[in-house]
């Protein structure tokens, strides 16, 4: 009975934990730059001026955030919602109930709290100048992308079993972003103009 009665309480965890909206911080370099938020084509929200933060409802759907600023080129991240860990409680302690009001709500998903993005100036006086700008964006990724790593690397998931799936999942979606992040770096390069 009283295995029923805690079950029962506990059901939708994540929805009474973590709730089914958050905020999301986003800051860019330089800042005072508009972004719009977009989620299965509708827009879900906007901040007028860098560094700014926007409340959004949860949901298994990714945001794609698009910032601009006037003499910069524009950029673009996705932000994928992950599976939140108040589930795999919910699971254990709520049951089924719990996890379909969770999955439901989107109480069972969450994005990043902050998001940082550079928007590359227009023009650059040489080719050099542009390269080294470039150049550094890209070592900062790289640099990103092996901390992330080592830190999915020694995390209980993989150390646990790092060839199991998750783990693979885990350093697929690292690789990934690194990768994704590399190929906008490169494709604005080559749309800044030399005076």
């Amino acid at each position: 009975m009283a295995v029923s009665i805690l079950a029962l309480s506990t059901g939708a965890c994540a929805t009474i934990v973590d709730g089914t909206s958050q905020d999301i911080s986003v800051t860019t370099v330089p800042g005072g730059a508009t972004c719009e938020f977009e989620r299965v084509g509708s827009v879900v929200g906007l901040i007028d001026a860098t560094p700014g933060t926007i409340h959004v409802s949860k949901s298994k759907d990714s945001i794609v955030v698009t910032c601009t600023k006037e003499g910069h080129l524009s950029a673009t991240e996705v932000v994928s919602s992950d599976f939140g860990g108040t589930t795999l409680g919910n699971i254990l302690l709520g049951g089924v109930v719990g996890v379909v009001i969770d999955a439901s709500s989107g109480a069972n998903n969450k994005y990043p709290d902050t998001i940082s993005l550079a928007l590359p100036p227009e023009k650059f006086e040489s080719a050099e100048a542009r390269d080294t700008y470039f150049d550094a964006l890209a070592e900062d990724a790289d640099r990103r992308g092996k901390v992330a790593m080592e830190a999915a690397n020694n995390s209980a998931l993989c150390r646990k079993d790092p060839d199991g799936s998750e783990c693979v999942d885990l350093i697929a979606e690292i690789e990934t972003a690194v990768a994704r992040e590399r190929d906008q770096i490169e494709t604005q390069r080559s749309e800044v103009i030399i005076e």
